[in-house]
């Protein structure tokens, strides 16, 4: 994925609903010292983001 936060063009962001059960996330921008710990739903929220379906979840 692409981190959803500073977008340099205004984009649509989607955000899977395979994210949903995780109470953190952590989208980074390319590196491991550009990182944030998020709820997914809160990122949602940050980034007028859709939820999609589009992951396939495997067991």
């Amino acid at each position: 994925g692409v981190c959803p936060f500073g977008l340099k063009t205004p984009l649509p962001v989607y955000c899977d609903i395979s994210m949903k059960p995780f109470d953190v996330v952590v989208p980074a921008a390319g590196s491991i010292h550009s990182a944030v710990r998020i709820s997914p739903d809160r990122m949602a929220k940050l980034t007028s983001a859709e939820w999609v379906d589009v992951c396939e979840v495997r067991d």
